[in-house]
């Protein structure tokens, strides 16, 4: 057993350590965007692989992979790696900001019909405060509430009473307002979501025959709400709120994906 849970570890190293490798001679011919590219597309690949195995997840590993697919020139499975982290860390800035920047990157339209349809819904506000600090700070906070309350019952005093009284409410008032905003990002990004892989067009039925809804494809890095499957097409609903359907092949397979699958 001893020596099976060793190999396992070594599998996983040997793959962080490719994937790095890969990644790092990427940076080094970044000037040279073509011969960069294969570099990053196998780094890409052994963080998929690594992604694959829950013990290895991270912030960092969730930022490289998405980089790397990014860099690698494919915007949509970069989206789709970055929604797979702040599903398991929404609360990581690295993340955001990163999404932030890839999303730019999306060859949308300035304005006009499919830029509306097509533009990302924005993620919800977060108190950008640790656990730590959030929990520390109810203790302190509490323990400064204890005293004024203790000071109040010898004295007598209104003020102290009032002094405690709003130490202990604006604290856990406090807390609970930080829980609502970490609840409401994990809700968010734990929405079913696909990424659209290469521009296509969004049709109003499940054949090739069936009507264009918009004049131009959807480009490449969209994110859409997966409704259902049929015959070889994914019906889905655009950020804007428009519903089609796209070819199966052409979204990109991500744990969000799956998850919407189960729901069904």
């Amino acid at each position: 057993m001893t020596a099976l849970l060793l190999a396992v570890t070594l599998a996983i190293s040997l793959e962080e350590f490719d994937g790095l490798t890969a990644y790092h001679q990427g940076l080094i011919l970044r000037a040279d965007a073509v011969a960069a590219r294969p570099h990053f597309r196998r780094a890409a690949v052994q963080f998929d692989a690594q992604w694959d195995e829950p013990a290895s997840r991270s912030p960092g590993l969730a930022r490289r992979r998405g980089q790397a697919w990014h860099l690698a020139g494919d915007v949509g499975r970069g989206i789709a790696a970055y929604r797979d982290g702040l599903r398991l860390y929404p609360a990581d800035e690295g993340l955001l900001t990163r999404l932030e920047f890839t999303r730019g990157q999306v060859a949308l339209p300035r304005d006009g019909e499919l830029a509306e349809a097509c533009r990302p819904l924005p993620p919800p506000a977060m108190l950008p405060v640790p656990p730590v600090a959030v929990f520390s700070g109810l203790i302190v906070v509490n323990l400064v509430g204890g005293i004024w309350l203790a000071r109040w019952r010898l004295t007598h005093s209104r003020g102290a009473l009032a002094t405690g009284a709003v130490c202990f409410l604006g604290s856990w008032a406090s807390a609970w307002g930080w829980h609502e905003s970490t609840e409401r990002a994990a809700r968010h990004w734990a929405e079913p979501t696909a990424v659209v892989a290469e521009p296509a067009t969004l049709r109003t039925g499940n054949n090739a025959e069936y009507p264009a809804m918009f004049s131009q494809p959807i480009p490449a890095g969209v994110e859409v709400t997966p409704l259902g499957e049929r015959g070889g097409w994914l019906r889905v609903r655009l950020p804007g709120g428009r519903a089609g359907w796209l070819p199966a092949e052409v979204y990109v397979p991500s744990a969000a994906r799956e998850a919407s699958r189960e729901r069904q």
